[in-house]
């Protein structure tokens, strides 16, 4: 079975930097999960560094395989992602308050990570509507209401319930549907056309970090290790994302 559909369409010089990238990518996310000294403040076995520089690699790796693609479908798609993930990177040093050292480093953070998704979801679009599929028949309506019910109740499960609700609570629920709409468009994709099955599971991951995180940040979990599961769900996830432009048939 061919694991990337696209890939012998990437230039060689190309093809060895991007493996390269990727393990590269590998050895920080998941060596600094296995090798590193767990810091019980910060519920992270990963360091800082090799976090965000797995993230950093990832932003490498998508405007590559931007830059890669000779059709203009598939190179359109790849760039919405790269950027999105550009914004994903962005949103990690939000939220290790490096750019901000506020309090206001949750809401930046945040508002870079949805903007990431709104290009993540201009990606979908352009390919849906280069397929000249009509996203909205057949099952999608089901699917999307599916979606955005999950999203209200792990909201109100994890976020809201319990809780003296201010503004950020409520801001964290457009956030999780604008998650969860992403899942369902992916999902959508996969289920017309399997190669997309690797992008809804990137966005599906990436949901599940969130919700992880959502219940440090807003219910005061503090379990073991829970910033490296979080980081494990979501820099697979974007990996996912990233590498999705290379399942075009």
């Amino acid at each position: 079975m061919t694991q990337w559909l696209s890939f012998d369409a990437v230039p060689q010089r190309f093809r060895i930097v991007f493996l390269l990238l990727l393990a590269l990518w590998a050895g920080l996310l998941f060596g600094g999960a296995v090798l590193g000294k767990y810091d019980p403040q910060t519920l992270h076995r990963m360091p800082r560094w090799a976090r965000l520089s797995s993230s950093l690699v990832l932003v490498v790796m998508a405007w590559l395989l931007a830059a890669s693609w000779r059709d203009e479908t598939q190179a359109s798609f790849a760039r919405w992602i790269a950027l999105g993930m550009t914004l994903g990177f962005i949103g990690d040093l939000f939220m290790a308050r490096i750019l901000v050292k506020s309090a206001l480093y949750l809401p930046f953070g945040m508002g870079a990570f949805a903007l990431g998704h709104l290009f993540y979801l201009a990606a979908m679009l352009g390919w849906l509507r280069h397929a000249n599929d009509p996203f909205w028949q057949a099952r999608f309506p089901l699917i999307l209401g599916l979606w955005l019910f999950i999203a209200t109740m792990s909201w109100y499960f994890l976020v809201f319930r319990g809780q003296e609700a201010g503004p950020l609570h409520f801001v964290a629920l457009g956030y999780a549907l604008l998650l969860c709409a992403v899942v369902a468009f992916a999902m959508r994709m996969s289920l017309q056309q399997f190669q997309f099955f690797g992008l809804f599971v990137g966005t599906l991951l990436f949901m599940i970090s969130d919700m992880i995180l959502s219940t440090r940040l807003f219910a005061g979990a503090r379990w073991s290790h829970l910033g490296d599961v979080v980081w494990l769900f979501y820099g697979t996830g974007q990996m996912l994302i990233v590498t999705s432009s290379t399942f075009f048939r």
